[in-house]
């Protein structure tokens, strides 16, 4: 999305209708953006950091925890309103942080879990002679709370147990709250560090400290499903809408991963880098991007790509251009100037007069060798004209305050004698430090750079690598920040899956032998090997495999698999088999391909009226596809299902009268059988 917070993003909170998103950074900053349009709607402060936030059933309120308070808002809606987000009510009864809220099955009430191990049941709105309840009895901080199905009249709470061990508390209501069970996760030397809960099925999914989590059955509270991903904290889990997939994150490791708890299979295993990246390259086709980082991995350097001219970075912040053969000095470019900006803590000048040591450590030419890219020890990137030897532009990498180095102005209330007050440690050690509960900043709680306490001394802003597609179309950079793409493609999808060794021909196989044809056709797709994918796709069983099959693709894909259809269609004789997949996909991602061709013009599939309105569709649509590869997938599809229906017919009407006489002969063969 074309948006960015001010600082490290700590909540995000999506509307029930998937319409509205609200993100939230460390320092209580908010954006409000129409998800399916990507328009920004409106950004607004809560004055203080925020732990949670979660929309009512409805989606017309949003209950946010900030600090000690509860505060519930009105949400933008088709009225006329003075502002998009309204004030409804606070709630201020609890003692210490809230650190989770949940919303009653029919929005009426509110519960929130605080920091003071109790728990409170407010009224969304007022109730005369109501008084909110406190449910105590926890032997520590409260994780998470949710309410169990509306028939179960059953309210659950997660909590970090005391001595390092978890459990569960069970509350129910029946005009009066009383306590209904309690269970242990029996979890030894670890602590509760996410939840997630599936209504529908009544699945509770735990994360522990120790990179295990648990799956529950409630209100039985049994034992489904244990898996161990590694030895961090997972911080974050979500179940998708029918309760099979689950989504474990874990922060530290920039891990996440996807998975079928009933087949014990991972749908997706993303692992990005633990250290900086430094080098990015593009396929020679621009259809994959690698990367590498400080983790012992890649390393890599360029020229122009008629090897007429080298470009050289100088540590002064110049360029020099060179004549390779015959070793002369072609030009010059000046770039000190152009890489002056941002402000680190530890500075003494302003950002005007600092960047004695700025330089560039990354240059990568255009495929015509017209433009320049030059990234390194500055937060611009910058495109040089070769020939005129002029900046064309300048891209900040990113505007996020919690990395050092983003900001031009430094606030003066914070330099001290003895230096920037965020380098000093003016605290005196605590030993019962370790004995307070787990702190709420999840990014703080897995170290990762430039939150929490690695906060003090924030990782400087940097572009390590710059490189440029060969397609011409986009350019990527590899900052302290991550990846950071850049095209002129408004329909662009980046999908940064790593093809881990996991991720093989074999897997596919073993996948398809299993009964798991999703993620054999996934596997195939993310190899880009097009025999596998055909292969998998004819191995698929007919009828609701492949409409299962089908609907579970991502919309990037579509084409892909349209393509390989239509390949089998032209090459095998299973044409009633290839038509049911053709008709499983068009019923399934039907109104994202209509989409994609309305934006592209639908040059020849009866699709008119391209331009802002078509694009905003096909966002709508959600489908995040492109129309210069749609069309063409179509077209080659159409193509061979019209031949096909060309032979088909004209086999049928040469052999009219011969198919006739076969029906009229079998039909007197049974006449004769029945008076015989």
């Amino acid at each position: 999305m074309p948006f960015e917070n001010l600082s490290q993003i700590r909540v995000l909170c999506v509307s029930p209708d998937g319409a509205l998103l609200v993100s939230i950074d460390m320092d209580g900053r908010a954006l409000l953006i129409n998800r399916k349009r990507q328009v920004l709607l409106h950004h607004f402060s809560f004055k203080k950091p925020v732990a949670c936030a979660k929309f009512s059933p409805d989606g017309r309120h949003l209950a946010v925890a900030v600090g000690r308070l509860v505060q519930v808002w009105q949400c933008p809606s088709l009225d006329k309103q003075m502002s998009p987000m309204a004030l409804h009510r606070t709630y201020g009864h609890c003692h210490a942080d809230v650190l989770d809220v949940a919303w009653s099955p029919d929005g009426a009430f509110l519960a929130a879990a605080s920091k003071d191990i109790t728990l409170r049941v407010f009224s969304l709105d007022p109730i005369p002679g109501y008084e909110p309840p406190t449910l105590a009895g926890h032997k520590d901080a409260l994780v998470g709370v949710f309410f169990a199905q509306p028939e179960a009249l059953q309210r659950d709470a997660v909590r970090a147990g005391g001595a390092g061990a978890g459990g569960a508390v069970g509350w129910v209501t029946g005009g009066k709250w009383y306590l209904s069970a309690k269970h242990y996760f029996h979890q030894r030397g670890a602590r509760v560090s996410a939840y997630a809960y599936h209504p529908p099925s009544g699945l509770l999914a735990v994360g522990l400290s120790g990179g295990v989590f648990d799956l529950y059955q409630l209100p039985d509270f049994s034992c489904l499903h244990t898996l161990s991903i590694g030895r961090e904290r997972i911080t974050s889990l979500a179940f998708n809408h029918t309760g099979d997939w689950l989504a474990v994150g874990c922060a530290s490791l920039g891990q996440l991963l996807v998975w079928e708890w009933r087949s014990e299979t991972y749908v997706l295993k993303q692992q990005g880098h633990h250290h900086d990246v430094a080098a990015v390259a593009f396929s020679p086709d621009g259809a994959l991007l690698a990367t590498g980082a400080d983790d012992c991995k890649v390393l890599a350097a360029a020229m122009r790509p008629d090897g007429r001219q080298l470009a050289a970075a100088a540590l002064d912040g110049s360029i020099y251009l060179w004549d390779p053969v015959e070793g002369e000095l072609q030009g010059t470019i000046e770039g000190r100037r152009d890489l002056r900006g941002g402000r680190l803590q530890s500075d003494r000048r302003s950002a005007a007069n600092a960047g004695s040591d700025a330089a560039f450590t990354s240059l990568a030419y255009s495929a015509d060798g017209a433009l320049l890219l030059a990234g390194g020890k500055s937060k611009y990137v910058c495109v040089y004209d070769v020939s005129e030897r002029l900046l064309l532009r300048r891209f900040q990498l990113s505007h996020n305050r919690a990395l050092d180095g983003v900001l031009d102005v430094l606030n003066s209330k914070k330099m001290t004698d003895a230096g920037p007050l965020q380098l000093i440690d003016h605290q005196e050690d605590d030993e019962a430090v370790e004995l307070l509960p787990p702190t709420t900043d999840l990014a703080a709680s897995a170290d990762v750079p430039g939150s929490g306490a690695a906060a003090a001394k924030r990782p400087p802003l940097r572009c390590r690598c710059v490189a440029l597609s060969p397609t011409g179309r986009c350019w990527a950079a590899a900052s302290t920040e991550g990846v950071l793409l850049y095209g002129l493609d408004e329909q662009l999808v980046f999908d940064p899956t790593d093809l881990t060794e996991d991720l093989t021909p074999a897997a596919a196989r073993a996948a398809l032998a299993a009964g798991a044809h999703l993620r054999a056709a996934l596997i195939a797709l993310r190899l880009g090997d097009a025999p596998l994918l055909k292969h998998v796709l004819m191995a698929t069983p007919p009828g609701p495999a492949v409409a299962a099959t089908a609907a579970g693709l991502p919309a990037a894909f579509v084409p892909a698999v349209l393509a390989a259809l239509a390949e089998a269609a032209a090459e095998g004789p299973h044409l009633e088999f290839v038509l049911s997949w053709v008709r499983g996909v068009c019923v399934a991602h039907g109104a994202a391909l209509k989409a994609a061709v309305a934006a592209g013009g639908g040059a020849g599939f009866g699709g008119g009226g391209g331009g802002a309105a078509a694009r905003l569709a096909a966002a709508a649509a959600g489908g995040g596809l492109g129309s210069g590869a749609v069309v063409p997938v179509l077209r080659s599809l159409q193509k061979v299902l019209g031949r096909l229906h060309a032979d088909l017919a004209a086999t049928c009407e040469s052999n009219l009268y011969g198919l006739q006489y076969l029906t009229s002969m079998a039909a007197a063969e049974a006449a004769a059988g029945e008076d015989a």
